[in-house]
């Protein structure tokens, strides 16, 4: 992951230099990847994801300024970037809430 340049790297990035980006790409790829592979269920998922959260990094290293390691700035990233999960749908068993279990009180 970077570290010392980070901030010269990214700066070098930003103005279209292609050492810079692909050495960010290299870098930054697997830790992405494992982010992505870790919520998703399928690896076409994964790949989605993957790609969403690389293409929002390189359009926002010039709001890298170095106050935080770029691991940390790359991780806060991969989880905005990421649409949170639905959760499933409950399954309905009876019309009425109070079928459901949603009334407490006790029927006679």
């Amino acid at each position: 992951m970077l570290l010392t340049t980070d901030t010269e790297l990214t700066q070098r990035a930003f103005e279209g230099d292609p050492e810079a980006f692909t050495r960010i790409y290299e870098e930054s790829f697997p830790c992405v990847w494992s982010f992505a592979a870790r919520r998703r269920s399928s690896a076409a998922a994964a790949e989605v994801l993957t790609e969403l959260i690389l293409s929002r990094v390189f359009r926002e290293l010039c709001r890298y300024d170095g106050e935080v390691p770029f691991a940390a700035w790359l991780l806060a990233l991969c989880k905005e970037t990421t649409p949170a999960r639905q959760p499933p749908t409950p399954a309905r068993h009876g019309s009425e809430a109070g079928e459901l279990g949603g009334n407490s009180r006790s029927r006679k």
